[in-house]
């Protein structure tokens, strides 16, 4: 599976980001009542969040961490990262067929992917 970030997303994020501090800003300044939300610093956490889901190492890395995690547990299969082709903007990973969640009927025939839910809520929630 390829994960690639569209050309320009950073430049359009950060614009929209500027946007919207601004707008945080005046409201803060024209109403009191709404300051008390502190909008502005909202936008700089949502800033923060958007920045850290711009760079897909991130989610290699989190990947990993799943991975590592439920190494001991084989009903638990999660994709591999493949680093060598991966970057900020491109996230490479092992494709795993499985069954779509949005299939009732395989996922009630397949049976087996409920009781390892199950299993692994059990174990770690």
């Amino acid at each position: 599976m390829v994960k690639v970030l569209r050309p320009g997303l950073a430049k359009t994020i950060h614009a929209d980001l500027r946007l919207l501090a601004y707008l945080a800003e005046t409201v803060e300044q024209q109403s009191p009542a709404l300051a008390r939300y502190r909008p502005h610093q909202m936008v700089q956490t949502l800033a923060t969040a958007l920045n850290h889901e711009l760079d897909l190492t991130h989610e290699g890395n989190n990947c990993d961490r799943v991975a590592e995690h439920f190494a001991k547990q084989p009903e638990v299969v999660i994709p591999k990262i493949y680093w060598q082709h991966s970057s900020k903007r491109l996230l490479v990973q092992q494709y795993l067929p499985g069954i779509a969640p949005e299939n009732p009927q395989q996922l009630a025939a397949a049976g087996s992917m409920a009781r390892c839910w199950h299993s692994v809520a059990r174990r770690h929630l």
